[in-house]
């Protein structure tokens, strides 16, 4: 897209991301996420609690605490975080995940 001098808008930053996790190839979706906020775009919730929780299910929890992190420093403050722990994989699942704006 880029390559074709086409800017992405945030429309098409949060779709890219949100088809990127729901195939599983979280990476790319944690790429354009954070590609998407470099360029002064805020994701919607419904986004950052998709890649929060897929990076979270790979094991990439520091990732999504550093995602948490950067919406912090933007006034954006999690009001409440659920999260369980599962026993047979070993990994934390986000459950729900609420904002307030500070």
């Amino acid at each position: 897209m880029v390559d074709r001098c086409l800017v992405p808008d945030g429309y098409t930053y949060r779709l890219m991301v949100d088809g990127y996790c729901k195939t599983g190839n979280v990476d790319l979706g944690y790429r354009f996420l954070l590609k998407m906020m470099e360029n002064g775009f805020i994701p919607s919730l419904t986004t950052l609690g998709r890649v929060i929780n897929c990076l979270c299910v790979e094991d990439r929890v520091y990732d999504a605490a550093g995602i948490i992190h950067r919406m912090v420093q933007r006034g954006l403050v999690p009001d409440a975080v659920n999260t369980i722990f599962d026993v047979d994989k070993r990994r934390w699942l986000l459950l729900s995940l609420s904002w307030r704006i500070c």
